[in-house]
């Protein structure tokens, strides 16, 4: 994998077709090191032009003599640096790196937090403000930091997946390409909601 160099993006989308397998190619490469990691955003939303590519990945932790993770010693970012991979972001929770001339966006939830991280990075933008301001407030839950908690108390809700985000927004899981456009107004209104 050669994140060496290229060129920043200045906003020029290519046609998902091209993007793709790019994505798919990056996941494949990465995946050794990961509990898990999925492409999300436009790419998932099935956009026909992409921007930029998201992933959300659950690293692999080395472990200790005892089998138990240290989360200090997060395995992808390991790699990624062991291959010289330039990330300009590089954080516990956020990676950005660039693979050719392609920004990559790498999110990484615990698997507690995997469905709400997910659901967040896939978008849209407009649904996601949505989700965080009307639907959420009309059944009793929050988001913070990408994280869903109850708003009586802020307790945490595990979301180990997306579908349990939705169930606890008590909506059916609201398919990604029709979290665009307004489109979602329209499915949960005809019957997708609970």
């Amino acid at each position: 994998m050669n994140g060496k160099g290229g060129l920043v993006s200045k906003g020029e989308k290519l046609p998902r077709t091209t993007m793709l397998p790019i994505a798919q190619h990056i996941v494949d490469v990465l995946g050794d090191h990961c509990q898990r990691i999925e492409i999300a955003g436009s790419l998932r939303r099935e956009r026909p032009l992409v921007g930029d590519i998201e992933l959300v990945a659950v690293p692999q932790y080395e472990k200790d003599l005892f089998g138990v993770a240290d989360l200090s010693r997060n395995l992808l970012k390991h790699f990624l640096v062991q291959k010289g991979v330039n990330m300009p972001k590089c954080g516990d929770k956020y990676i950005q790196f660039m693979y050719g001339s392609h920004k990559v966006d790498l999110f990484m939830p615990t698997p507690e937090t995997w469905g709400s991280i997910f659901t967040l990075r896939t978008g849209s933008h407009e649904f996601n403000m949505w989700l965080m301001t009307v639907r959420s407030g009309q059944v009793g839950v929050r988001f913070e930091d990408g994280r869903l908690l109850r708003r009586y108390n802020g307790e945490l809700i595990p979301t180990p997946e997306e579908s349990d985000v939705f169930e606890h927004l008590k909506l059916e899981v609201v398919p990604p390409n029709m979290r665009d456009d307004g489109r979602w107004v329209r499915y949960v209104a005809d019957g997708a909601g609970q």
